[in-house]
């Protein structure tokens, strides 16, 4: 509620968000697991945009990643663009380098760490709660580096100079990413309107022509159609066959197949891959450090479980329940997406409430991750409420979203998952 009061404060002549219940344009919060199932299993819910957005950065934003679609496309194309993308993280997946992409950066990243930049996370832990903006940049840089490799095969040294232009651009990602966290929201309150959008513009447009210049070279000197190595890859691919395809000429003219799509697509890789595990990083990083009995819990299955163990691998990850108890809880939490936007495509009952026709809906994960009904205590740190008598993982996955839920959850949450998985563990076992 807060930050909707702030974004209405932010955007007035703009945004048409109200919790006035008297305004024919209002947003509804839903914030028990009960009532999103009933919302979810009515049949009247379509792909439809959000009724009310303000406009600005939160519409950049929108506009220039496809997985904002949803916003602005709700028709087949949608389902075609989502279908391609994830044809694509599942080409990546089944990529004979995956695993080591992934394992040869986790290994730069322990490399790198000595006692000087280990002692930066004091500065995270020195409240009661994560303030991500003061997180060393090297643990936004991990999950960026990753996710450039993935997208376009690309990757930056960590021992960089902090003026250099490449940490600068990593910066301005987490800065990015930082202003839409909801738990940062309160740091907008020191600037105007005029302010917030000129720093979130100024970051956005910045990060957004930095991949444009670098697909672009990409495409023109080193793109072989005849290896997959990279996301960009598949979709450069897609984008050639379906020109070349005559049954397919109307949709090389759709927006998922243009040459700005090919940067769109990569770009929004790019920030939901360091959304889900740049900010879940920094809070596994801040709660480990307030919790040492954690950390020689997971030190300890480690150890345990595989002995004198070099580097933890994804095949390792089905036996280390405790460890994916906490990566659960770090989730829950964090609540990485607090509000899970809709809009009704037609007038939807809910119990004993009808909710009409081009309602904003928010999915309020953030209420229901600290639902006391599933979760007991639920702001304290607790892996084990993730295991049974058997010390096996639990589900709730009737009351745990951290990656959306319905049509349209994220794409990349199995992708994301297992970064989380594989630098916490590393990082614990060293």
């Amino acid at each position: 509620e807060k930050y909707l009061i702030l974004l209405k404060e932010l955007y007035p002549n703009e945004c048409t968000l109200s919790l006035n219940k008297e305004n024919t344009k209002r947003v509804i919060l839903i914030n028990s697991i009960e009532s999103v199932r009933k919302f979810s299993n009515s049949k009247l819910i379509g792909m439809e945009p959000m009724a009310d957005r303000p406009k600005n950065f939160l519409f950049n934003l929108i506009s220039k990643g496809y997985l904002g679609s949803f916003f602005r496309m709700y028709d087949s194309r949608l389902a075609e663009i989502r279908k391609s993308s994830l044809a694509g993280l599942h080409k990546l997946s089944n990529m004979a380098n995956f695993e080591q992409i992934l394992l040869d950066e986790i290994s730069y990243f322990i490399n790198f760490l000595n006692e000087d930049n280990i002692q930066q996370l004091n500065k995270m832990t020195s409240s009661d709660t994560c303030d991500l903006a003061s997180a060393p940049i090297h643990i936004q840089q991990i999950s960026t580096n990753i996710i450039l490799m993935l997208g376009i095969g690309i990757r930056f040294d960590y021992n960089l100079k902090e003026d250099c232009p490449i940490k600068k651009k990593i910066n301005e990602i987490s800065e990015l990413l930082n202003t839409l966290d909801m738990f940062q929201i309160d740091l907008f309150r020191q600037f105007d309107s005029k302010e917030t959008m000129d720093f979130v513009n100024l970051r956005l447009d910045s990060i957004y022509d930095f991949l444009t210049k670098t697909i672009v070279d990409y495409k023109t000197n080193n793109y072989d159609r005849d290896v997959l190595n990279n996301f960009a890859d598949y979709v450069i691919g897609k984008q050639i066959e379906s020109k070349l395809n005559a049954k397919n000429q109307q949709l090389a003219n759709e927006d998922n197949y243009s040459d700005s799509d090919i940067i769109v697509q990569v770009f929004t890789l790019l920030m939901a891959g360091a959304v889900t595990t740049g900010f879940t990083l920094s809070w596994s990083f801040y709660y480990l450090a307030k919790n040492k009995q954690i950390q020689e819990k997971i030190y300890d299955e480690l150890v345990e479980k595989f002995g004198n163990l070099n580097l933890v691998q994804p095949k390792h990850k089905q036996n280390l329940p405790y460890t994916e108890a906490f990566i659960n809880e770090i989730l829950r939490l964090s609540s990485t997406q607090p509000l899970i936007p809709r809009s009704t495509q037609a007038n939807v009952k809910i119990g004993e409430y009808t909710i009409p026709k081009d309602t904003t809906i928010l999915l309020n994960a953030y209420a229901i991750h600290r639902d006391e009904k599933y979760w007991p205590k639920p702001d304290e740190l607790r892996p084990e409420r993730w295991l049974d008598e058997n010390q096996n993982l639990k589900s709730h996955l009737d009351s745990f979203i951290p990656f959306g839920t319905m049509p349209r959850s994220c794409i990349g949450d199995n992708l994301s998952r297992l970064l989380l998985f594989l630098i916490i563990s590393n990082l614990v076992l060293r």
